[in-house]
């Protein structure tokens, strides 16, 4: 079975990092369009919450900040739970496995495509530029 979720979308807010175990943890939220729209005509929007670890969470925080646009694909992760007057709820998350810059900074804002960071696939280590 595969469970391989991409999307792309924008942050809703900064990314929140914390340091648990050693290990660096960046939450984050990302605001998904859908193509379908409600029976009004709206626009529809699905809020994906994301968890990275380790140097993909420290890249996150580093480079990434509310109202722009990310590319992250992961697992799908369900979460169970029961509310105090004993109904069951679901949450899901993303457990972030790749991330992806989907937009250009202005151009003096903006690293010339050697300096463009990339990072390692596997560990989300920032990879030295040759």
């Amino acid at each position: 079975m595969l469970n391989n979720l991409n999307i792309v979308g924008r942050l809703t807010k900064d990314p929140e990092t914390k340091t648990a175990k050693e290990t660096t943890i960046t939450n984050f939220v990302v605001a998904v369009d859908n193509t379908r729209k409600t029976k009004d005509g709206n626009k529809k929007t699905t809020f994906v919450q994301c968890n990275a670890f380790g140097g993909l969470a420290e890249a996150v925080q580093k480079y990434f900040k509310k109202g722009e646009l990310i590319g992250v694909s992961g697992e799908l992760e369900q979460d169970t739970y029961t509310t105090d007057k004993g109904e069951t709820r679901y949450t899901y998350r993303l457990i972030v496995e790749h991330i992806a810059f989907c937009e250009s900074k202005k151009a003096e804002e903006a690293p010339k495509e050697d300096n463009q960071p990339k990072f390692d696939q596997y560990t989300g280590k920032p990879l030295e530029n040759k």
